[in-house]
C-alpha cells in the first residue's frame, strides 16, 4: 500500500476543504433537520492489493442522507488502465477495472450548519474486468471478459461551504467469485489472475448537495 500518497491526498484536501468551511457560516438550510441529496465526482488513483502500481482513475457517486446521519449510496469507479500483480504464467498488463456499487452511509455532521461531514459507507455490487492479456514467453494473447461480485468499504471527509463542497475518500474493494470468458488460457491461469481482485482506492474530488 502506498500509504505516504494517502496520507499527503488527505491532508491536501483538508487544507483546501478547511477554508470552504469557514467561508460557509450563513447557510440558509439546517441540514440536520433536512433529508438532502449529494453528487460528487472525484479522481485518484489505485494501490495496493493485486495492483503493481498506482493507476489513476475517476469516480461518481450518488448519496442520498436522512437528517445528514444515514442513507444510501451509489458509487461507480472506473480505472482504464490497472496494472494487476499476478504471480504465474499470466503477465496481466493494464486491465480496464470498473465498479458497481450500491452501499450503506453513515455521517456523523459537524460544525455550524453541519459544514463538515465525516462519513463511512460500505456495501455490494459488480466489479468488471477487461483486457487483452499476453502469456510470458509467448506472442499470443487471450481475451479476459470477467464479471465479479464483490464488495466495498471505505471512509472519508466533505466540507461544504453551503451547497458547494469536496470530498476526500479511501476505499477497499474486493472481488468475490468470477464469471469468466476466456480463449487459449488455462482456466487455473485465468483464475490466478481474476478471482477476486482486491486493490484500495484514493480520490479527491468536488461535491454539490440540495
Amino acid at each position: 500500500m502506498n500509504r505516504p500518497n494517502v496520507i499527503s491526498g488527505i491532508v491536501t484536501a483538508a487544507l483546501i476543504i478547511a477554508p470552504l468551511c469557514a467561508f460557509g457560516q450563513t447557510a440558509a438550510t439546517d441540514y440536520s433537520t433536512t433529508n438532502y441529496s449529494i453528487v460528487s465526482g472525484s479522481f485518484g488513483g489505485a494501490f495496493g492489493g493485486d495492483t503493481e502500481d498506482g493507476s489513476f482513475g475517476f469516480d461518481g457517486a450518488f448519496d442520498h442522507l436522512y437528517r445528514g446521519a444515514y442513507g444510501f449510496e451509489f458509487l461507480g469507479t472506473f480505472t482504464p488502465d490497472l496494472d494487476l500483480n499476478t504471480a504465474g504464467a499470466v503477465t496481466a498488463g493494464d486491465t480496464q477495472v470498473n465498479t458497481y456499487m450500491f452501499n450503506a452511509i453513515g455521517a456523523l455532521p459537524l460544525g455550524l450548519d453541519d459544514n463538515w461531514l465525516p462519513y463511512v459507507s460500505g456495501g455490494l455490487g459488480a466489479i468488471t474486468l477487461r483486457n487483452d492479456l499476453e502469456l510470458s514467453g509467448d506472442n499470443s494473447l487471450s481475451l479476459v471478459d470477467d464479471n465479479q461480485f464483490g464488495g466495498n468499504f471505505g471512509f472519508g471527509l466533505m466540507g461544504f461551504m453551503n451547497q458547494i463542497g469536496l470530498r476526500a475518500d479511501v476505499r477497499y474493494f474486493t472481488g468475490i467469485g468470477t464469471d469468466d470468458t476466456f480463449d487459449s488460457l488455462e482456466a487455473d491461469q485465468l483464475n490466478d489472475l481474476t478471482e477476486n481482485v482486491s486493490f484500495w482506492r484514493s480520490t479527491v474530488g468536488v461535491s454539490f448537495r440540495w
